[in-house]
């Protein structure tokens, strides 16, 4: 099961949140409600805010133009860093550095922001925006980025070929570099994607950044990027001046002229013929002739701005917000949040989303690359099983990027009990299933529960993407045999090829049955939903070298792993496979060792209807003992007989919970299991480290330390996310709360 992930800035943010005292509407964010049904319901959406009403809470967007394709913009910088200043985090940073105390710390929230230097634009605002085209740029990036993973490959192929067919030590270290960055080159140049072609077709798409600061600030800010700007001069005939004007300000900067580039590039002519080609040459040079570049400063509104482009008619900044992205529905995700303390605004629309989720997961490249440089290749004899194999692996990647689905995405940051973010559409891989009510919610709510996660995988996702696992390892199988069989009598590569013949002779049978059991009968026995429950409950296992004290009164972590069982019966089958083929793996290990391993016999116990395998090992006890528990109707992995039992017990008790995927961190638990250890050992360091060694005064010299780094929990009481479907759009929510 794969979980989707979100854009988190935790650990540096995690600590710069204060509480605040406002509380959230039901319609603004968190989870669905329930219905009188019992069933959860989204909540209703928010009155939809007028531009002007945007525009006042949003900042920039009453100057970014209607068909912007990417926003993120960050606002009240100045307070963000006055907040991560009286933070314990901050306060270690600064001692681990070994900085002077920060005088600004004691001064007003706004100190920070009117430094110069970095500081200088924090401000109340910073932004960075992308225009139209940008969309379609990414994907040429994307595209060329992929084609040079192909190129790549195919050469990689194209030496280890080569290497096969000369033999000798030297072949292949001279393959893989003679000549191998040149074949890469080569090949992305002459290509029809990603060649002169994509050159042709790329352009410098409009990019926005832009600094809202006190306006006494405004100035310097000017003068700075003025200053940067003003070193583009000293390109001579290369970039010539430019000023426009546009939302009601004036631009100045420069415009880099790409005739001139493409005439200094062209200088040296007579080694791109050789490289390239000539006809090659010409269209590449043709290609930089027609892409200017201008980059201009100048100041909308209360915003200093800095724009890259192709043309001054480009920059779309626009001067009233009814002729903005703030007038229409891109920004409605927003609208309820406008009486939070807001931190942060993003916003990208279906085109971009489309491309990033396009430029995503492509091993495909790779392995139709190496398929295509081993095609006709001399020296590894007949290679058609595997490039077979590897276009099986391209299309079962196909099959499963189909499952993904892509939405306009929005998220909103604010300051609400530390930090909420609150996330609208984007990307879906299809991998989580969305309807299903949880089972296992209430697992995580015990005080004692500091890492809970649970979700319930798609059905369908998860028979593709196993098949496509099996082709990858598969295939990789393939590859691997093929190359240590191959006449390459390269001294680095023996311990190689000797590891995988012994492995195909010796173990291979035994380890396709172990994984055949795993992902198949185990599989199959189990049903789609999963949580994984981390606690501090246990007890030390009482092993040599471990203090009595330690022993007697420390906690310890548990780890569990529970799921629903839908075939008892296929469960134990897939035990006798996995019995069978761990103790022929065991006996082949032993027979090459000289000595005898035998296949250790589990344990067993039963309680409550429930049965408990485990391997009986010295200084195990039921709180720190590997086993698997199973009943008729959990099945449950854990490092804790204890634990186990308590988690099925538990998980039969509970009814329906939230649809979707969940994940949370409890800080506060963490704080005090550190803090208990800390005490403990320092109680009995000379019984543990010894009496004047050099482990006690090690010990003592690190306790200070260890102080401040507890103290950083301090900061923090819990981390939760959660990611559901409401109204059949993705939505995600992350609260990191503060004390």
């Amino acid at each position: 099961m794969k979980w989707r992930p979100f854009w988190l800035a935790v650990p540096a943010i995690a600590c710069v949140c204060s509480s605040c005292d406002r509380k959230e509407t039901p319609a603004a964010s968190g989870p669905a409600a329930a219905s009188e049904a019992g069933k959860p319901q989204a909540p209703p959406e928010p009155p939809a805010l007028t531009a002007d009403e945007r525009a006042a809470k949003f900042g920039i967007v009453k100057h970014l133009p209607k068909d912007i394709e990417g926003v993120v913009s960050f606002y009240n910088g100045s307070k963000t860093a006055e907040r991560f200043k009286k933070t314990h985090l901050w306060a270690l940073l600064n001692d681990e550095a070994g900085a002077p105390a920060d005088e600004a710390a004691d001064k007003p929230d706004e100190a920070a922001a009117d430094a110069s230097g970095p500081g200088l634009y924090l401000g109340q605002e910073f932004f960075l925006a992308t225009g139209k085209g940008s969309a379609e740029q990414l994907g040429n990036l994307s595209t060329f980025n992929r084609r040079y993973n192909y190129f790549h490959l195919r050469a990689i192929a194209k030496a280890l070929a080569a290497a096969a067919k000369n033999g000798g030590e030297e072949s292949l270290k001279q393959s893989l570099s003679e000549n191998f960055n040149e074949e890469i080159l080569s090949g992305l140049v002459k290509d029809p994607e990603s060649g002169v072609g994509l050159i042709e077709r790329a352009q410098f798409p409009p990019l926005y950044v832009g600094f809202k600061v006190k306006p006494e600030k405004s100035q310097e800010i000017e003068q700075q990027l003025t200053g940067a700007l003003a070193m583009m001069g000293m390109l001579g005939e290369m970039a010539v001046p430019v000023e426009f004007e546009r939302g009601g300000g004036k631009f100045s900067g420069f415009r880099i002229i790409g005739e001139q580039v493409a005439k200094t590039i062209g200088q040296d002519r007579a080694k791109m013929d050789e490289a390239l080609e000539v006809e090659t040459a010409d269209r590449l040079l043709a290609a930089i002739a027609k892409k200017d570049l201008v980059v201009a400063t100048g100041k909308v509104g209360d915003y200093v701005v800095l724009f890259l482009g192709s043309k001054p008619e480009d920059c779309q900044l626009v001067a009233e917000a009814k002729d903005s992205l703030a007038a229409g529905d891109a920004l409605r995700f927003a609208d309820g949040y406008v009486s939070k303390d807001l931190a942060a605004l993003s916003y990208g629309d279906r085109a971009m989303i489309d491309t990033c989720l396009a430029a995503s997961g492509r091993l495909s490249e790779l392995a139709q690359g190496f398929g295509d440089g081993l095609a006709g290749s001399e020296g590894l004899g007949d290679t058609q099983d595997l490039q077979a194999l590897l276009q099986v692996v391209a299309e079962r990647e196909q099959a499963l990027r189909k499952m993904a689905s892509a939405d306009a995405y929005g998220v909103v940051a604010f300051y609400e009990d530390g930090l909420k973010l609150e996330s609208f559409g984007g990307i879906d891989r299809g991998a989580l299933d969305w309807k299903s009510p949880s089972r296992l919610a209430g697992l995580g709510a015990s005080p004692d529960v500091v890492l809970f996660a649970n979700a319930t995988s798609d059905a369908a996702y998860d028979e593709k993407a196993r098949a496509y696992v099996e082709s990858l390892v598969e295939t990789a199988y393939a590859v691997t045999m093929k190359f240590a069989k191959a006449p390459i009598s390269d001294p680095d590569l023996l311990p190689f090829q000797q590891g995988a013949k012994v492995f195909d002779e010796k173990f291979r049978p035994d380890v396709v049955a172990l994984l055949d059991a795993l992902r198949g009968d185990l599989s199959a026995g189990l049903g789609k939903e999963c949580a994984v429950v981390v606690d501090l409950k246990g007890t030390v296992p009482p092993v040599p070298g471990v203090s009595q004290a330690l022993a007697d009164k420390g906690r310890f972590l548990r780890a569990s792993w529970i799921a629903p069982v839908t075939d008892r019966a296929k469960l134990q089958e897939s035990w006798g496979k996995v019995n069978g083929a761990a103790a022929n793996l065991l006996k082949k290990a032993g027979e090459m060792a000289g000595s005898e391993i035998p296949m250790q016999k589990p344990m067993s116990s039963e309680k409550d209807g429930f049965v408990t395998w485990f391997f009986s090992m010295p200084f195990f006890n039921d709180d720190f003992v590997p086993s698997v528990t199973l009943g008729d109707q959990w099945f449950v992995a854990s490092t804790s007989k204890v634990q186990a039992l308590e988690l099925a017990k538990a998980a039969g008790k509970g009814g329906d919970g939230p649809q979707g995927m969940s994940v949370s961190v409890k800080f506060d638990p963490l704080h005090q299991f550190g803090q208990e250890w800390l005490t403990l050992v320092d109680q009995n360091a000379e019984s543990i480290f010894g009496i004047g060694s050099p482990g006690l005064e090690k010990f003592r010299d690190a306790k200070p330390d260890i102080e401040k780094g507890l103290k950083v929990m301090e900061d923090v009481e819990s981390l939760t996310i959660q990611a559901r479907r409401e109204n059949g759009r993705l939505r995600g929510s992350v609260h990191l709360k503060t004390h």
